[in-house]
């Protein structure tokens, strides 16, 4: 599965997906880290990728644009970037097979 990961999150977590198997890109990787939402929403579009943010006004994006984009949310509250990346794996199974199914918003608490 292809994952574009938001500024807010950290690049590890890109790394972490791709040594997974998945292609995945930091937005950094691609723009500036000061990218608008909009702009990241057409970088993942181009290459069809779920959108892996805590910026919940993706949720408007995602469902505005056509095709919808898919957006993996992460609603951890604070916690260290290890943790985050941590709760995101273990629950990876999860979300690829949900977004797999269809579904277009995956919440992870």
């Amino acid at each position: 599965m292809n994952f574009l990961v938001d500024a807010q999150l950290p690049p590890l977590l890109s790394s972490q997906l791709r040594e997974l198997g998945h292609e995945s890109w930091h937005i950094g990787e691609l723009a500036a880290l000061d990218a608008t939402d909009v702009e990241v929403c057409a970088h993942a579009a181009d290459r069809q990728a779920v959108i892996i943010t805590k910026d919940a006004d993706f949720l408007r994006l995602a469902l505005a644009t056509r095709p919808p984009l898919q957006l993996l949310w992460v609603r951890l509250g604070n916690c260290s970037n290890a943790r985050l990346v941590e709760q995101l794996i273990a629950h990876l199974g999860d979300a690829v097979s949900a977004f797999a199914n269809g579904e277009q918003i995956v919440e992870l608490r």
